[in-house]
């Protein structure tokens, strides 16, 4: 087990457990446990971090602020993503909400595949922005994301698609025909394409 929390000057190999809330200078390879930060706190690397296939990365969650809430790594060069990414929420402080987003991983460069686990009723998206990899919340005990979000509306008039929209004028005289065959309706709901 290697804990950092100071600065360290030299590359590290870590195939047991590596934690703390310091900084290397140099190259990181992990194919053992990474758990960056103090409980939350923000661990840096001055160099490139090679997450090997066995490697599991575990971040900490406890809010939403990244270095004070949870746990968040910072490269400075190219981060090779292999292994796993393991999500563990300290429900005692924080009360996870649909698409709460964390920053991780911040890099200058990377590249690779990652695996998420995930306490058993939550479930994350793990994508690429900005040089950061993003944690998105989808699922919640009892709550989730739908896959496809649709545009329904509850109708009870009219619908005039509209495909192409040249002249306003056209799609207002056609709105007023609409109301003048059926007397009965109430308005008229435009659903543009």
């Amino acid at each position: 087990s290697l804990t950092i929390n100071g600065t360290v000057t030299g590359d590290v190999f870590n195939e047991g457990t590596l934690n703390g809330g310091g900084t290397v200078i140099g190259n990181v390879s992990n194919a053992g446990q990474f758990s960056p930060g103090n409980s939350p706190g923000i661990f840096s690397i001055d160099g490139d971090l090679n997450l090997q296939q066995a490697s599991m990365l575990n971040i900490e969650i406890a809010g939403l602020v990244a270095g004070v809430d949870y746990d968040q790594l910072i490269v400075t060069g190219n981060v090779l993503f292999n292994g796993a990414l393991n999500v563990i929420l300290d429900t005692s402080t924080y009360n996870a909400a649909l698409q709460d987003s964390f920053n991780p991983v911040i890099f200058n460069s990377g590249s690779g595949d990652m695996e998420i686990i995930t306490p058993t009723g939550y479930g994350y998206e793990l994508t690429v922005a900005d040089k950061k990899l993003v944690l998105v919340t989808t699922v919640v005990p009892g709550l989730s994301l739908p896959d496809i979000q649709s545009e329904v509306v509850t109708l009870t008039d009219t619908i005039v698609n509209i495909n192409k929209i040249e002249d306003i004028n056209e799609v207002q005289t056609e709105l007023i025909d609409s109301d003048e065959e059926n007397d009965e309706q109430k308005g008229a709901l435009l659903v543009c394409s």
